[in-house]
């Protein structure tokens, strides 16, 4: 696991957000029933994902609880954007802290319970294709709106050097 890795991911991320930048605050929470039942609440299951076993569990630096239902409800895009820049600060902490050292087996750095042992490559990997599962799902409840998802396939995104995704067409190539 490296930057690299984690950036084609949120490559993928900037597509959705884009995306769910065009809907309703309505529309965000919106019932589909199925996975995580809305946008919303998909988006901020996948943060929990990346605070309770990158935060929490590697680094020691966040709680696995969920965020109350009443402050859910009055969040916005904004708000769960800033919650993925607390992620990416936690995921750039566990790519340095863990730099060589990525397949030696590690406990939790705080209380986490149940004791488990992985190793950090692992806890990333996991949480950089649990993302990717719940983008697929975001952008099935995207189609389910009426909207044409835009693709979010790591083969679409050439050149990660020059921070340019091509083939994307609300975003201009490099």
């Amino acid at each position: 696991m490296n930057t690299q890795d984690y950036k084609w991911v949120t490559q993928g991320r900037d597509v959705i957000m884009a995306q769910c930048a065009q809907l309703s605050e309505a529309q965000l929470a919106q019932s589909h029933g199925f996975a995580l039942d809305s946008v919303k609440d998909t988006l901020l299951h996948i943060t929990k994902c990346y605070r309770n076993w990158i935060g929490s569990f590697l680094l020691g630096n966040d709680s696995i609880e969920d965020f109350p239902v009443e402050i859910v409800e009055k969040m916005t895009l904004a708000d769960i954007q800033e919650v993925y820049v607390l992620v990416d600060k936690y995921v750039a902490l566990a790519l340095r802290t863990f730099e060589d050292s990525m397949d030696v087996m590690t406990s939790s750095a705080s209380d986490f319970k149940p004791t488990v042992q992985k190793t950090p490559h692992h806890l990333l990997l996991h949480a950089f294709t649990h993302e990717c599962h719940h983008q697929g799902q975001i952008t099935a409840m995207l189609s389910l709106m009426g909207h044409t998802p835009n693709n979010t396939n790591i083969v679409l995104f050439f050149d990660i050097n020059r921070n340019c995704i091509t083939n994307i067409t609300f975003i201009p190539s490099c």
